[in-house]
């Protein structure tokens, strides 16, 4: 059996329908953002409330588009709210951002941070580039493909090796940990391509709910909450799906998955202080002491106690939690007042570190983020002597290198690296839904969170890219296969042709 030919006339006709709903979808986030204007600018914050609404409306005609997976504007979105959110909790208290705090710069941390998202997501836009728009027609074709069974299987061999290898390698092998550590990505690569089997073939469906629901519960039985990352990721393999605008505002599977998402973010938050207290037996560390059957026994009870009120209560736990304005707000008040600009300083950290690898220099020292936020916000958190690692924020840091205006082009250069990271995954490889697979999960590694560092954003993404690469240049023919079941006949990487594989019957 060979993969259907998908002709020029019906790429075409397939771009041109994506353009038209991508139209649609763009008209009906104009209309939004024109309905909401008068209804915000009324609010306590008006003006940054209106210039939040008109943010988000811009990212969204930039980086949604029908023909490809919607990664880039769920980026931008998880971004945008770490900054929106604050500004509308405030709006609803009746009072200007900030003032619960006492943080008077929070307005000012606000506005910067609205700008930094949206130039975040101009970079994005353009690094991505053209893109080619039978995408999604060459990845039902392949999905279609895809052996059930295989699938649960290499699942389960991924997992174990990041579980169980992968930080066995990282603490033999100090100098390329972080190189090593980026294997551990290959479970989210392996569950986008189960999801999107289980969403186009029947067969398929019992093992993408079996993986969801396996990575949720392992998520939720760690001290941190891992089991967002593959709620995140269903929602974007199932928005992936969805190829106009009235199957986006009808699709059952994406809201359910969204109402799946939002109730259990609503249960964590409002748990998560009890329950790490219980995990960890009051030792105050970050580790689990008590047994499985504790954990779930303890989380069984508290879900059963878990209502509508309980789940209003957690939600506005929710918005404060997303909400990442306070480091930067205290930066504004600290710099250059009290602390100078830095004229580069952190941002050379970071290509420094990016550049001269620990493999060849492994006196290279270990920059903790909390020692940065200590030195340029003027507030005090956990450092590593504690466990913890708590950072500004690259925005933040950009105003600290090089303040409220020249801060930006740093910013525009770290999206058009997730921009360009994903058009050259995608692009590398024949097996094209590998290579969207791999392209999404470097995405959304690293790009959904305002609080991440530059040095840990810049040298994550690079490291994910060089693996995933690696990954699709030489292996893409041998996973393939196993997953189908067949014989790989795949185009040269990188050569834009069409996959065709045989599938032995």
């Amino acid at each position: 059996m060979t993969e259907p030919n998908l002709s020029f006339a019906a790429r075409a006709g397939q771009g041109s329908q994506s353009a038209i709903e991508t139209e649609r979808f763009r008209g009906l986030v104009l209309l939004s953002a024109l309905v909401l204007s008068p209804l915000v600018v009324g609010t306590t914050n008006g003006f940054l409330s209106l210039a939040a609404v008109w943010t988000l409306a811009l990212l969204l005609l930039m980086l949604f588009r029908f023909d490809e997976p919607p990664v880039f504007a769920f980026a931008a979105l998880a971004q945008w709210m770490s900054v929106a959110a604050p500004v509308f909790a405030a709006d609803g208290r009746g009072e200007t951002v900030g003032t619960s705090l006492g943080l008077d710069t929070m307005t000012e941390a606000a506005w910067l941070g609205l700008a930094s998202v949206l130039v975040l997501g101009a970079g994005m836009h353009v690094g991505r580039g053209p893109h080619a728009r039978e995408v999604i027609a060459e990845m039902r074709a392949a999905g279609r493909q895809l052996n059930p069974l295989r699938l649960l299987l290499a699942f389960a061999v991924a997992s174990a090796f990041a579980y169980f290898v992968v930080p066995y390698m990282a603490g033999v092998i100090p100098t390329v940990s972080q190189q090593v550590q980026s294997l551990g990505a290959l479970p989210t690569l392996v569950a986008f391509v189960t999801i999107w089997s289980g969403m186009l073939v029947r067969s398929s469906r019992p093992v993408a709910i079996v993986v969801v629901l396996y990575n949720v519960c392992i998520g939720f039985l760690g001290f941190f909450s891992g089991f967002k990352d593959i709620l995140f990721l269903t929602v974007v393999v199932i928005g992936t799906s969805v190829t106009s605008l009235r199957r986006l505002l009808v699709s059952p599977s994406l809201w359910l998955s969204v109402a799946a998402a939002t109730v259990l973010l609503g249960f964590w938050q409002l748990t998560k202080v009890d329950y790490r207290g219980f995990a960890n037996g009051g030792t105050r560390q970050q580790v689990v002491t008590v047994s499985r059957d504790q954990q779930l026994a303890y989380l069984r009870d508290r879900a059963a106690e878990f209502g509508p009120e309980e789940l209003a209560e957690g939600l506005g736990l929710v918005v404060e939690r997303i909400g990442y304005l306070d480091f930067f707000s205290g930066v504004l008040d600290n710099v250059p007042a009290r602390v100078p600009h830095q004229n580069g300083r952190l941002w050379g950290e970071t290509v420094q570190h990016v550049f001269l690898p620990r493999v060849l220099f492994p006196g290279k020292g270990a920059i903790n983020d909390s020692d940065r936020t200590n030195e340029y916000s003027g507030m005090r958190v956990s450092d590593a002597a504690h466990g913890a690692s708590i950072s500004i924020g690259y925005a933040g840091e950009s105003y600290i290198d090089f303040g409220p205006f020249w801060m930006f082009p740093p910013i525009f250069l770290l999206g058009v690296l997730w921009g360009w990271g994903y058009r050259l995954l995608a692009r590398t490889g024949g097996a094209k839904l590998l290579s969207v697979a791999a392209a999404s999960t470097f995405v959304l590694s690293g790009a959904l969170y305002f609080e991440s560092s530059n040095i840990k954003i810049v040298g994550g993404a690079i490291t994910l890219l060089l693996v995933l690469w690696l990954v699709l240049r030489f292996f893409d023919e041998v996973i393939w296969a196993f997953l189908t079941g067949g014989t790989p006949n795949i185009a040269a990487a990188g050569s834009g042709q069409r996959v065709t594989v045989r599938v032995a019957r």
